[in-house]
């Protein structure tokens, strides 16, 4: 018997979720607005607001069940599908700030098994010496390290810098605002003994200390690149410099294009152990970094947020079924005297719409405020909040409400109504 990867089947339960949502709202909002357009749907439409018993339920019974589960789970679950999608691309802010407008055309050369920024790959000597004689390839170095900002504390950086075409190093897109630096085509280029961070690691022209070297911060990117709880911080090809002079291994080396790639097997194929090398595309070493972040690296977390959004739908079904149950001898009654099962449908079905976009429109906001504070507390954390999140969260709510008004009509089908009515 196979093992489960749990890990896998959350993040499949997530985009399924966050896929059926939306469908379910935007089908639900377009059948109601049609039936509303007839005379029968105004008139099922004054039924919902009243209620499908004809009396309005207690304001405390009305407010709990109509606005406050379906607003807390809204609002939870918009904020767990933004932090799943952090979690899961975040990781690939540094890499595409890296690639800038190459993308898929670069290639790139690091060791066997490396697939992601966060293993330690080293070129062996052979291949460095084979880059040297290569002017049109690029050398990464990459690592992670402590860095100690004005505050005192240590954190953990990925340090990286290039090395271009000549020796010099590769521009990085900063603010223009507040770059202490000189800037062409919105980037600058750092020296020795410069960095560039983002604004919440360190302020521009302060001093920053890696492995005791003072860095001083002339820019910040112009986009977040940190990583999850990691700084990334751009500096010079010095920075990695051993105390007798000489300087680390790169951790990769790039060629842009089909004869970049072809430069870079032909460096594999001339090292000593081609197996030790790999030859690996942008895309590839981005899918691992979601996989290494997102998968290996949180399981937990995406199981969670798989819990929070089956909760939250559950809790709405069970509400609703809830009122539903409560009133069920008078739904009995409207059925014995003729209204049509559709009517009653359509009522309730509007109620819980209703419900959804009002819980979406104040969850919205609750939501975007706790992801930004979440952004503000942790380091490197940039979440977005998309209207497509809410609108998917309010769809679960949708598609919770019409599982409870199923089960109500099967069991109403299945039930003798006068037994019904007198319960």
């Amino acid at each position: 018997m196979s093992a489960v990867d749990v890990t896998e089947l959350a993040r499949t339960s997530v985009g399924a979720l966050s896929s059926a949502g939306p469908v379910a709202l935007l089908v639900t909002v377009a059948a109601l607005a049609v039936v509303v357009a007839t005379p029968r749907g105004r008139s099922a439409w004054l039924l919902g607001r009243r209620g499908l018993h004809g009396r309005r339920p207690s304001a405390r019974r009305q407010l709990l069940m109509g606005l406050a589960i379906p607003l807390i789970a809204v609002t939870a679950t918009s904020v767990s599908l933004a932090f799943e999608r952090e979690l899961r691309e975040g990781p690939n802010r540094v890499l595409y700030q890296l690639v800038g407008g190459a993308g898929d055309e670069l290639s790139w050369l690091m060791q066997a098994d490396t697939r992601h920024f966060m293993n330690d790959s080293r070129l062996p000597a052979t291949a460095v010496a084979q880059l040297r004689r290569s002017p049109a390839v690029a050398s990464y170095w990459s690592q992670l390290s402590d860095l100690t900002p004005r505050t005192g504390r240590p954190i953990t950086a990925l340090i990286v810098a290039r090395s271009a075409a000549g020796g010099a190093p590769a521009p990085v897109p900063v603010d223009r605002v507040t770059a202490r630096c000189g800037v062409v085509a919105s980037a600058c280029t750092v020296a020795v003994g410069e960095a560039i961070t983002d604004d919440d690691v360190a302020p521009v022209g302060t001093v920053v200390t890696l492995r005791g070297r003072p860095l001083r911060v002339v820019a910040h990117t112009a986009r977040a690149a940190s990583l999850l709880n990691r700084a990334v911080v751009f500096a010079h090809p010095a920075a990695f410099d051993r105390a007798d002079g000489t300087r680390e291994p790169p951790f990769a080396a790039v060629a842009t294009g089909s004869r970049g790639r072809a430069t870079l097997n032909g460096i594999r194929a001339g090292h000593d152990s081609p197996d030790e090398l790999a030859v690996s595309g942008t895309d590839q070493i981005a899918d691992a970094n979601r996989r290494f972040w997102a998968g290996n690296g949180t399981p937990i977390m995406l199981i969670l947020i798989v819990l929070v959004m089956v909760f939250g739908g559950v809790a709405f079904y069970a509400s609703r079924k809830a009122l539903h149950e409560q009133a069920r001898a008078e739904i009995a009654t409207l059925l014995a005297i003729g209204v049509p099962p559709r009517a009653l449908a359509t009522a309730e079905l509007m109620r819980t719409a209703l419900s959804a976009c009002v819980a979406a429109l104040v969850g919205g906001p609750l939501a975007l405020a706790i992801v930004a504070l979440a952004n503000s507390q942790i380091l490197g954390f940039h979440a977005a909040l998309a209207p497509v999140m809410v609108a998917a969260s309010a769809g679960l709510m949708v598609l919770a409400g019409i599982g409870a008004l199923a089960g109500t009509a099967f069991r109403l089908r299945h039930a003798n109504l006068a037994e019904a009515m007198a319960a």
